[in-house]
């Protein structure tokens, strides 16, 4: 199993739903960040939640299964087997679920008032129990060996819809994870902290200390209050965040400030999604959006300061320890014609991706820089020498990149840019070594950090 593996907050089921009109910058977002992350040598982490109900998650897996299949296809003597087996690009973490599809039957058949789960990617049966009830039904002839084709569909899983692309692809990943049983695991049992526990640290700690970690993790002191002051007194469900997505939230709170206090706990929620699937890094990111990007990307960097002096109490929070913890940035935009660039669809840099792994001479020269670079990109606070030794070691890695992927990797500094397109519009995801910087961001649709401390500090 693969050593460096990453979650992405981006895949979060909330930021698009089924039914959404409009959902390329978040498709987009996902499949340029983990492309990214592959390119690094790693691996993407998901829990089954996300795999069900995360319609971001299901475009993902369907576009990287997709492209193995295409290389598999016009590869001699490989399948798609086998290039999962060289590089697993996916590692499951069930959560009180024996497999997957279990996972997914029990959020559909969970019915009941004040504990019914809401469905995102699954929007369009919502509210409705019988579908809900169908579809657990050919999810469980699927688990006992049917095959999607020979079972007999509703209406509302149409063979051109939404719904039967999305159920095919959980039926592939089901495929997927029975024959590599590796990468398919229990989530952690004991977790060091949890939602809750961080929102009750910043209520006992108070206004001044809050505004004091705001200003070590370069985040405006005014946020630091208003967030406080949204937060203050609250008891109710702080185990979950349904308490941010409430109906009467927004009319308690005010509009400006309800964003920043949904960020937070966003940010938060997804850090506790990532300490339990094991992930050794996690890509904190803020939604795709046309504005409040930087009080977004700071209220970021100021969840990351609460969860560190959540896991440990004793120690004080400091830009030292904040830069040891963010080794990378990244930011997503979109690309107006204004640029003139030769773009490819993302899916056939996904297959690029999939025939640098089919090549045995290629990918043994990559996998050695990559692991350079991630045994490197942990070290180069220590000292001058080793910030020389990996900024070596990724120039490197930028250049061997750059001869793979030709015009779908720009380098510009020490920024590594992928372009491609989705949908006919066309998309960046960039990273480099460092924590962010606002005169970027204030550029970007989307803004995040990678953030080595949740397999590390906060773990």
């Amino acid at each position: 199993m693969p050593q460096e593996m990453v979650f992405h907050e981006s895949f979060d089921s909330v930021r698009a739903r089924s039914l959404d009109p409009y959902v390329n910058p978040q498709l987009a977002q996902v499949q340029t960040e983990t492309l990214l992350t592959l390119l690094l040598g790693r691996s993407i982490t998901i829990n089954n939640g996300q795999a069900f109900d995360s319609r971001s998650v299901l475009s993902l897996l369907s576009m990287v299964f997709d492209a193995a299949a295409a290389v598999a296809s016009r590869t001699p003597d490989r399948t798609e087997l086998d290039l999962y087996l060289l590089h697993p690009p996916v590692i499951m973490r069930r959560h009180q679920a024996p497999t997957l599809l279990q996972g997914c039957i029990t959020q559909l058949t969970r019915l009941e008032p004040g504990n019914r789960f809401i469905l995102s990617a699954w929007q369009h049966i919502d509210e409705d129990d019988k579908a809900r009830r169908e579809l657990a039904g050919i999810m469980g002839r699927i688990e006992n060996g049917a095959r999607l084709n020979s079972i007999p569909l509703p209406d509302f899983i149409g063979k051109d819809s939404l719904a039967y692309q999305q159920l095919f692809t959980l039926e592939r990943l089901h495929d997927y994870l029975i024959k590599l049983p590796d990468v398919n695991l229990e989530t952690r049992r004991e977790l060091p902290w949890v939602l809750a526990d961080c929102i009750r640290l910043i209520q006992d700690k108070g206004t001044a200390w809050l505004v004091d970690t705001a200003s070590k993790a370069n985040c405006a002191e005014d946020h630091a209050e208003t967030i406080y002051r949204a937060i203050q007194g609250r008891e109710a469900g702080l185990v979950n965040r349904t308490w941010v997505y409430g109906p009467v939230f927004a009319d308690e709170v005010g509009d400006d400030v309800a964003p920043l206090v949904r960020e937070l706990v966003d940010t938060l929620y997804n850090a506790q999604l990532a300490n339990s699937t094991a992930a050794t890094t996690s890509y904190l990111s803020t939604p795709p959006r046309s504005r409040n990007v930087v009080a977004d990307a700071q209220v970021n960097e100021l969840a990351l300061a609460v969860a560190a002096a959540k896991q440990d109490a004793d120690a004080a929070v400091t830009e030292k320890k904040l830069d040891e913890a963010a080794p990378m940035s990244g930011i997503f935009n979109t690309v107006g014609m204004e640029r003139n660039l030769s773009v490819e669809p993302l899916s056939v840099i996904f297959q690029a991706y999939w025939e640098l792994i089919a090549d045995a001479d290629q990918r043994r020269i990559w996998q050695h820089s990559c692991d350079d670079v991630n045994r490197l990109l942990h070290m180069r606070t220590d000292g001058p020498e080793e910030r020389f030794e990996f900024a070596q070691a990724w120039d490197n890695h930028l250049a061997l990149l750059g001869g793979c992927f030709g015009d779908a990797l720009y380098v510009e500094g020490d920024s590594l840019q992928i372009v491609g397109s989705l949908n006919g519009e066309t998309f960046t995801q960039s990273n480099e070594p460092g924590r962010l910087r606002w005169a970027s961001v204030e550029q970007a649709a989307a803004a995040g950090e990678y953030l080595d401390m949740l397999s590390q500090a906060v773990r």
